[in-house]
């Protein structure tokens, strides 16, 4: 690298840090960082020990190889908050891999400054949200967004094995994205397949051996990273219980993810083949089917597949309607800001493609088909599914907005740089604009944000007062009704640094994803819980939590059904609001 090379190289890297570094600065100030959901919240606490007493990878929710790496750092060094470093860190080594990769790209020192404050105002009015209350669902969108434009802006003329040098970083973040979440970064892979595609078509000689040799040794690494990692976790659960389990876990998402609960009345045959009563019917409706052991993984599967079937749709009408409702949420902008922003890069960029006067019209057109033409088509491809799916949470519907917009991004700098020598107006139009509409979304976003963190302390503020009355009571074990901890649509969840706690939580839910597993049995065994329904009946010290808005009739149906009379009593009460029962024989 020659002298000049050099300082420019090294400007380019001070230009990223300083932009990391002052969001860094300002977050940290402004606001405290959370865990959006109690997802991660029990994620974390599964890792740390905290679940059961040791730390653990096996967090079900993630692979087993990143989960391992994180439960040794629990184990090393205890009292971190390793996860929470471990999501804030990928976040912000991304954004400072994007700034630096865009930064670098730009041509003259204006456009340098120009890209930094566009990256610095992109965190801060679309990342922001998803950066302070963090969410692992997210944090693979990020990841994949970071790999996609570093992918994209390795230099034309690059083949070879310097080609593959170049991509090993953004394969190597395609690969730890697949261990944090792989079905959120298999839903990215069409985003970053037609990135990879766009890219190629920057070739001169794109079917040259050694262009063609760098493309196809890129793609084996993150095939095989993302294979070894999946056999891997394979292995880590092998064992017959989490066999069993995980086909629970399976069913369960299928059924509260994607179906719904048949209600009984008007489908008792069916449930009477499967032997589940009424008040069995009851439990799954408000997810507490953890207190039956004979609500199983099959029987799970069974109610999810009835109420498929009931639904009486063929996959050709789920498709047709799917690509209806996307073209109906495409053209009427139902995504807000997001979608404005998409729509504006999409513009700009054919735009610039048909301005540049070096192309010749049939160069135009083929970049238009493959650059264009294969993100939209990769984006239909994950948008008809999550729609068919009916299965678009926000977690999930940003991450793909903002895969694309930096996808696109980075797309525009590249042809910015690359060609449209008489293009300076254009670009100084999409850098005002994307400057112009960064400050106006960056104060809304942190006033959004605000507003969001100031409802959540409001919900937290129940959860820490049921935690108080646990701790208070060490020697019991409290067993909590699933909906009661969902307030207003929103669940409890913590801030990422307040101390880590290692003491095991005398409280658990009566359902949820976590239920019968073996941690979820390996946890209620050390209270002295071998039998969820015996333990809450016998058991002197086992008790549930309860919110007032709902009865305790679906209990008391659920023992009755076994010819068992209970009587149940309030024998406190938390917060105002939640009660906390005995249930006991009746005499």
């Amino acid at each position: 690298m020659n002298p000049t090379d050099r300082r420019r190289a090294i400007a380019d890297i001070s230009m990223a840090v300083i932009v990391t570094a002052v969001l860094i600065a300002v977050i940290s100030i402004a606001f405290d960082h959370y865990y959006e959901f109690n997802d991660d919240v029990l994620m974390k606490d599964i890792l740390s020990g905290r679940y059961t007493g040791t730390p653990n990878g096996l967090n079900i929710q993630m692979l087993s190889p990143i989960g391992g790496v994180l439960a040794s750092l629990y184990r090393i060094l205890p009292h971190h908050a390793w996860y929470g470093i471990f999501l804030c860190g990928l976040h912000y080594l991304c954004i400072l891999l994007m700034a630096y990769r865009s930064v670098h790209v730009s041509s003259v020192f204006s456009a340098r400054i120009s890209v930094a404050v566009i990256v610095f105002l992109f965190s801060m009015g679309v990342l922001l949200p998803h950066i302070v209350m963090a969410q692992y669902t997210v944090t693979v969108a990020i990841l994949a967004s970071a790999a996609a434009l570093f992918f994209y802006t390795i230099p034309a003329g690059v083949t070879g094995r310097r080609f593959v040098l170049y991509a090993i970083l953004p394969a190597l973040l395609v690969i730890l994205a697949f261990q944090v979440r792989s079905e959120m970064m298999l839903l990215c892979l069409p985003y970053i397949a037609a990135t990879g595609i766009a890219r190629w078509s920057r070739e001169k000689q794109p079917f040259d051996r050694n262009t063609a040799g760098g493309y196809a040794g890129t793609v084996a690494i993150m095939a095989l990273g993302m294979i070894v990692s999946f056999a891997m976790n394979a292995a880590s659960y092998s064992s017959g219980e989490w066999k069993v389990f995980l086909m629970e876990f399976d069913n369960r998402t299928e059924l509260y993810d994607y179906q719904y609960i048949p209600s009984y009345e008007e489908n008792a045959t069916f449930y009477e083949s499967i032997h589940l009563t009424e008040a069995d019917v009851a439990l799954l409706e408000n997810y507490d089917y953890a207190l039956d052991e004979r609500i199983d993984g099959a029987v799970l599967g069974q109610v999810a597949a009835y109420a498929k079937e009931l639904r009486g749709e063929s996959v050709t009408s789920v498709v047709s309607g799917g690509i209806r409702e996307y073209l109906y949420r495409l053209t009427h902008f139902s995504d807000g800001v997001y979608a404005l922003l998409v729509l504006f890069l999409y513009v700009m960029l054919i735009i610039a493609v048909i301005s540049d006067k070096d192309r010749t019209v049939k160069r135009k057109v083929m970049i238009l088909i493959v650059r264009v033409g294969g993100l939209l088509c990769a984006r239909s491809i994950s948008w008809i599914y999550i729609i068919c799916g009916r299965r678009s949470p926000d977690r999930i519907v940003h991450s793909l907005y903002i895969l694309e917009s930096i996808i696109l991004f980075a797309m525009l700098i590249t042809e910015f740089t690359g060609h449209l020598r008489e293009g300076r107006y254009l670009q100084m139009t999409t850098i005002i604009v994307l400057i112009a509409g960064g400050m106006i979304m960056a104060p809304l976003s942190v006033s959004r944000l605000n507003e969001h963190i100031a409802g959540q302390e409001q919900i937290n503020r129940y959860d820490r007062a049921i935690e108080e009355y646990c701790a208070a009571h060490p020697d019991n074990f409290y067993f909590e009704d699933v909906y009661s901890t969902i307030i207003d649509g929103e669940t409890f969840n913590e801030r990422m640094f307040d101390g880590e706690d290692d003491r095991i939580r005398n409280r658990d839910l009566l359902g949820g994803w976590i239920a019968n597993s073996p941690l979820y049995r390996e946890k209620l065994a050390q209270f002295g819980v071998k039998d969820v329904a015996d333990s809450i009946l016998n058991n002197d010290n086992a008790y549930i939590i309860c919110s007032d808005e709902y009865d305790m009739s679906w209990l008391s149906d659920y023992y009755a059904d076994r010819e068992i009379t209970v009587q149940t009593e309030r024998v406190d009460t938390i917060a105002g609001v939640y009660g906390v029962y005995a249930v006991g024989p009746a005499h």
